[in-house]
């Protein structure tokens, strides 16, 4: 019960990349198009993060520009089947997750923020 409300307010969504290469040339073809730190690609756009056979998590940067809503993706390389596949999810940062479910709460406790209390309807 915990997990589908957790799932709800700071809920992903799964994604799976299939690749054709094996596993350490498909971390090292991902590694090669990537950067390692967001601070590495202050003036270019690019995806950025570290990149490993068990652990992935990339974001997109944009110089001179931020969005502390945007998605990121956190997975991991996996073997099934002889095959190697990129498996993760795209979510976004727990502070966002956290700010914009505190914000809900305070919209639908406080009601529309355009009314003002004492204030007469305009009507016309």
């Amino acid at each position: 019960m915990l997990t589908r409300v957790f799932n709800f307010l700071f809920g992903n969504v799964p994604v799976q990349f299939p690749s054709e290469f094996p596993l350490s040339e498909s971390v090292a073809r991902l590694r090669a198009r990537t950067k390692r730190s967001v601070f590495v690609s202050l003036f270019e756009r690019s995806a950025a993060g570290p990149v490993t056979g068990s652990r992935v998590r990339l974001q997109r940067v944009i110089p001179l520009f931020g969005n502390s809503f945007k998605p990121i993706f956190v997975g991991a390389f996996t073997q099934r089947h002889g095959l190697v596949v990129l498996e993760g999810r795209f979510t976004m940062f727990l502070f966002s997750k956290v700010l914009h479910d505190y914000l809900a709460v305070l919209r639908a406790r406080l009601g529309d923020p355009r009314r003002i209390r004492g204030a007469p309807d305009r009507q016309g």
